[in-house]
């Protein structure tokens, strides 16, 4: 995921930050927007999806290309 797009989004970057930090801890897409309801209002798991799929991907293929 680039910078711009990113920028373009409507909740703020370190919202989505602190989303991957919650579903690389474990925690699953539903209650990862049960816990970020309290901090950015009401957000859909299919929302925390959107926003982890860029990252996951990005991931996998930097564990392919180190052979991990």
């Amino acid at each position: 995921m680039d910078m711009l797009a990113i920028q373009g989004m409507i909740t703020a970057t370190v919202a989505v930050m602190y989303a991957l930090y919650l579903f690389f801890q474990g925690l699953s897409f539903r209650g990862n927007a049960r816990a970020l309801n309290i901090f950015i209002g009401k957000r859909s798991h299919a929302m925390v999806w959107n926003w982890v799929q860029p990252f996951c991907n990005s991931i996998h293929d930097w564990m392919i290309f180190f052979g991990l």
